[in-house]
């Protein structure tokens, strides 16, 4: 027998669980389906070391990182913007009347940014998972399910899902996305990474100094000016007249104009057509 419901949620994004806990908060009947979270490993998953020349596929998607919650590659990136911003201001303080005497901070700076600020940035995706985890969503009534499921038509419109059939009166499409990996011959042998699994390269033994960013989406070029930001050599590689493709071209010439200033090398009308490693 179908379980009814005033909203199902097809999820595995930080707005599917924002969404069931709103819906929630309004007396709403809602049930959050998730897809099993991945395994290092699996047939399909990226299983490249890290070195100190790989470069970050970004083409406008996040890749969940195996280690972490799928939740982990979504909200990482945003923190570690925050953590480069501040390391901007910190680094323009004399702008504002605020002089560092003290030639050991910026000394130790480069030290700072890859343990404690990473520390710091794990703690705040950890407390903001904590806040919207499973237990917090079964807490507020949302039923919680985990498996791969499908549309169904017959006999009425419903989802199925672990041998159940779910109806509700709306459905709520909140799935994460993949990066699309472009084809570049070599590319599979250069041990690439993607933004979902930026965290692991940063937090390795020897993090990367070097690297080339293949995008200009807002997610490329948010990640090229926080690694910029992280005092990192970053090239940011555009396919395009102009990064940011889907945006006005004055908006986008005015971010490529920042991006450029923080230290982002920025290649534009540049096709990759193999990477040698």
């Amino acid at each position: 027998m179908a379980v009814e419901y005033d909203v199902v949620i097809i999820g595995g994004s930080l707005a599917g669980r924002y969404a069931a806990i709103a819906a929630a908060q309004l007396r709403a009947t809602v049930a959050l389906i998730e897809p099993l979270p991945r395994t290092q490993g699996a047939e399909g998953e990226n299983n490249s070391k890290f070195t100190r020349h790989s470069p970050l596929a970004s083409t406008g998607a996040l890749l969940c990182a195996p280690t972490h919650s799928p939740l982990t590659s979504i909200l990482l990136p945003h923190t570690l913007a925050q953590v480069g911003q501040l390391t901007q201001q910190l680094a323009n303080a004399s702008q504002f009347g605020i002089h560092l005497h003290n030639g050991d901070i910026a000394k130790n700076c480069q030290s700072l940014q890859l343990t404690e600020a990473m520390q710091w940035a794990s703690n705040v995706v950890s407390n903001l998972e904590d806040w919207n985890s499973p237990a917090v969503l079964a807490a507020l009534g949302v039923d919680f399910i985990q498996g791969n499921g499908q549309f169904e038509s017959q006999p009425r419109q419903s989802f199925a899902v672990n041998n159940r059939r779910l109806s509700a009166r709306s459905y709520l499409l909140a799935t994460s996305s993949r990066p699309a990996i472009p084809e570049i011959e070599g590319l599979q042998f250069a041990e690439y990474i993607t933004p979902g699994e930026i965290w692991q390269s940063l937090t390795s033994q020897n993090p990367p100094q070097r690297w080339v960013i293949l995008g200009s989406d807002p997610t490329g070029c948010q990640m090229a000016q926080t690694l910029a930001q992280l005092d990192l050599d970053v090239a940011l590689i555009v396919k395009r007249s102009h990064i940011l493709a889907k945006e006005d071209p004055e908006i986008a010439q005015l971010v490529q104009a920042i991006l450029e200033a923080e230290g982002v090398k920025v290649f534009t009308s540049t096709s990759v057509t193999q990477a040698h490693w």
